[in-house]
Formats: structure tokens, sequence, C-alpha cells
């Protein structure tokens, strides 16, 4: 029972996220759609971020007794109903995103709002050489806890068996076995680590990823952009910190190091994470609110951004066929994302499905 309530905290932080949207946004980017810094404020704008958090309660209420039926009919024991809860949160919160994102282009067609403005785009070739990551000492919590639960398990493996469970049900019992091998002891972490060498050579060469400046308001764009993109890497090493903890927590009754039962490490396990996921959304917040507001020169400016709607399929896939860049800033919220008419993107796309399909093929146990 204690790892569904952990799952029923997740799906809780999961529907928290999204009610962060409109604060992770750039007061001139709402729910996906440009917007000129002198309507930020227009009725259009205020009533579909009301609209949107109405429907957010009312969406949170029903994912919340939802969960609770599960707990009471005693669903808990089937992965679906728990999975099927997730899932429903993210259809459900992307269809109000897409309501918003379809009124205020209503608002923006019918009041036109770009009419008298010079639509602009603005670059500061510097603006690379000037942005210095965050140190490497982030990565050291991901390392360290990596590196220790590897020294741990290499000391258990003589003495585990010649099976071992790689998988267990939400009752705390194996239904999944693999024959003992530096993989099925290991994999977890040997992940982990590829994610850290990974995430390193980003952080080394985060320098040479896109920026795009808002032409209305260059120097507050520019000030945000390097905020978020110090932030986005401080908080996926704390994130990648956590998950590795929580891994270790999980296997430690596993590796028969521990005297905890396994559904109790897993629910560890999975609390952990969860708070490492509390403090990630923390951080990219606190970054996102750098210059989010505009202020009156730039409320007052005839140069906007360029309307680029077009490119943002439902106001989250980005696609360009004239952009040379396979991946750009996310439209929205922190991070990047590709572009979808790019070759490369969808090269990198197949590399990152390819990984999962790898790691079931390797990690697949007899039942």
């Amino acid at each position: 029972m204690s790892i569904v309530i952990v799952y029923c905290i997740t799906i809780g932080l999961l529907n928290v996220s999204f009610a962060l949207v409109p604060e992770l946004s750039e007061q001139t980017v709402q729910f996906g759609v440009r917007v000129p810094p002198a309507f930020v404020d227009a009725p259009s704008v205020r009533s579909a971020q009301r609209a949107y958090r109405v429907r957010w309660c009312v969406i949170f209420a029903c994912i919340l007794a939802a969960c609770g039926a599960v707990l009471v009919l005693g669903w808990w024991a089937n992965p679906g109903a728990l999975f099927g809860l997730m899932a429903a949160s993210l259809l459900l919160h992307f269809g109000n995103f897409y309501g918003a994102r379809r009124k205020l282009l209503r608002a923006k067609s019918d009041e036109n709002w770009y009419a008298g403005y010079t639509q602009s785009l603005v670059a500061d070739t510097a603006f690379r050489r000037a942005v210095r990551a965050p140190s490497l000492l982030w990565a050291l919590p991901a390392l360290v806890v990596t590196l220790a639960a590897c020294a741990i398990g290499a000391r258990a493996y003589a003495s585990l068996p010649a099976q071992v469970a790689v998988h267990f049900g939400l009752n705390g019992q194996p239904d999944r076995w693999a024959a003992k091998s530096l993989w099925s002891v290991f994999g977890p972490f040997l992940i982990v680590l590829a994610l850290t060498v990974g995430l390193g050579a980003l952080h080394l060469n985060v320098h040479r990823l896109p920026v795009r400046l808002d032409a209305s308001r260059p120097a507050a764009s520019q000030a945000r952009a390097a905020a978020l993109q110090r932030a986005t890497l401080q908080s996926v090493w704390v994130l990648l910190a956590f998950v590795a903890l929580g891994q270790l927590f999980a296997l430690l009754p596993v590796w028969g190091v521990a005297a905890l039962g396994v559904s109790t490490a897993v629910a560890v396990s999975l609390s952990t994470i969860a708070f490492g996921v509390l403090i990630t959304l923390v951080l990219l917040v606190r970054a996102a609110q750098t210059a989010r507001r505009v202020d009156d020169s730039a409320r007052a400016s005839v140069r906007v951004q360029r309307d680029d709607d077009s490119f943002w399929v439902g106001g989250v896939f980005y696609w360009n066929r004239h952009d040379p860049a396979p991946i750009v800033p996310k439209r929205f919220g922190v991070g990047w994302t590709v572009n979808f008419a790019h070759p490369v993107a969808w090269l990198m796309l197949l590399c990152i499905v390819a990984v999962p399909v790898v790691i079931g093929l390797l990690g697949g146990g007899r039942r």
C-alpha cells in the first residue's frame, strides 16, 4: 500500500507541474501563443488564464477522486490503474492547455494584435562567449552516489544467487528473474552513469545551443535565457542525483545489504525521486521568474518579436524547414526541443527511442 501512496504523490506532482505552466512562460508567450508586449494584460489574455486555472482545478479534483477510488476499491494492485491515472492526467491537462491556446489564437486574430508593429528578429553573437555554464561540481552528487552504489553492489555480487529478481509487482513480490550478470545487477546504475556522461557533454557544450531573444526586450530576454540555461543544468544534475539515490534504496534489499522489505524499499526509492522532482520544479520556477514580466519600455516599443505561431504545432512541436538548427529553445517553460522538420532531429529521436528498446532486450528476464 505504501508504494501506491507514493504513486499517488507522483501523480499529484505531475498535476501540480501543469498548474505552473503560466508561471514558466514569459508574458510574451502565453500557452504557446506569441503575444505583443502591449497585449500581455489584455482582457482576452486574462480570461484565458482564468479559464485555464479553473479547468485545472476541476481536473485535479477529478484525478484526486480517482486516486481515492483506486485505493478504496482495491484496484491499487493493478499497475494499469495507476499508470492510467498518469496518462489521464497528461491528456486532460494538455487538452486544457490546448483549449487556452485556441482561445488566445482567436483573440489574436479578431483583435489584430500585430497591427502597426514591426516584426523583427535580433541576435547577440557574443552571448555564447559571455554566458558561462554552472560549475561541474553540480555533477558531483550524482557521480558519487552512482559510484558508491556500484561499489556496494560489487561487494555483494559474489553472494548473490544465480538467478536475481529484476522486477517486482506492487505487492513487493518478484515477478521477473534473470541470470546473474553485470547488467542484471548493475543495470540501473550503468544507465545513470551513461546519463551522467551525456549530461556532462551537454554541460560542456551548452553554450553552443541556440538562444532566441525577444526583439521588443533583447536585454531582458538575454538575462532570462542565461538564467534558464544555468537553472536547467543545475536542476537536471540535482534530479539525476536523487534518481541515483532512489535506485540505490530500491536495490539494497535485493542485494541483501539491507533488512528492509522490498515494498518499503521501493516506497522509499520513489519518495526520494519524487522529492528530487519537487526540488527541480522549485529551481526551475525560480529561474523562470527572471525578467519574465514586460516593462513599460517594451510595452511602448513598435518593434516586436516575429509572430512565429505557425511554426509551433499545438504550441509545443516546432516545425520549420527554413531553420537550420536541429535543436531550439522550447516555446514555453525551460529547456530545449527539436526541430521536427530537420533530418538530424529525427535521427536524435530514433537514438532516444532505441535506448529503452536495447535496455529491455538486455535486461529482459524470465517470469
